[in-house]
């Protein structure tokens, strides 16, 4: 019942800031809540709103344009397959928010990876992992890494890179080094099974799964792999 009166909230929120933005266009902030409330049910509607915001404040002059809402556009512009757009305004939300700049080809230090801007970092790397340019996505997990080493995630992709160039030893052990602040994580004991079984090591592989289903039982992919 909360969920249902939750959605009926959003959507007459949705409607009145439409509502709003057609009788007066130039409300930025109108704009800006409406990408709010669409970020997750309409990637294309959201990012528009953004960027009718964000061309409304570029033309006013009087603020500029925050390094959250620059991420936002570029995960939705990530998220929608726009990849070299979601590249610059990664790097818009990165230079808003350390100062850095980087348009000039300058490498990414230890110092600019501050915790409110790890997760642009990360999500960079991933894409840059998705426009296949592993080298770049490599340096910045491990810069990452350097400032912040219980990121898991950076483990598991470092690890994922190294089993899909097929170099499976330093591939387990970077997945093993998530198991230095998260020994129980499902993921990567799943990434460590499924590698297993692409090199035929079924034995092994079942012992992996096992320590998910252990702490588990319920969990749909493990027991599906063990059948």
């Amino acid at each position: 019942a909360q969920s249902k009166n939750r959605d009926l909230h959003r959507d007459r929120a949705k409607t009145y800031l439409k509502k709003v933005t057609e009788l007066n266009p130039n409300d930025e902030e109108a704009w800006i809540e409406l990408a709010h409330l669409t970020e997750l049910s309409d990637h294309a509607a959201a990012l528009n709103a953004y960027e009718k915001a964000s061309k409304l404040i570029e033309k006013g002059k009087k603020r500029k344009i925050t390094p959250e809402m620059w991420n936002n556009m570029a995960v939705l512009k990530h998220k929608v397959g726009n990849l070299k757009e979601a590249e610059i305004a990664y790097k818009n939300a990165l230079a808003a928010a350390t100062g850095m700049d980087t348009g000039g080809g300058g490498s990414i230090t230890v110092k600019d990876v501050k915790a409110s801007t790890v997760t642009m970092f990360y999500n960079l790397a991933r894409l840059y992992e998705e426009q296949h340019e592993t080298a770049k996505a490599e340096d910045l997990y491990k810069v990452i890494l350097k400032e912040h080493p219980t990121y898991i995630d950076c483990y598991m992709r470092l690890g994922c890179i190294e089993r899909d160039r097929r170099n499976f030893f330093p591939a387990s052990n970077w997945f093993k080094e998530c198991f230095n602040y998260s020994p129980d994580n499902a993921d990567t004991w799943a990434l460590i099974g499924n590698m297993c079984l692409s090199k035929g090591e079924a034995q092994q592989a079942q012992s992996h799964f096992e320590k998910i289903v252990s702490k588990d039982r319920h969990d749909p992919y493990s027991n599906l792999a063990l059948g």
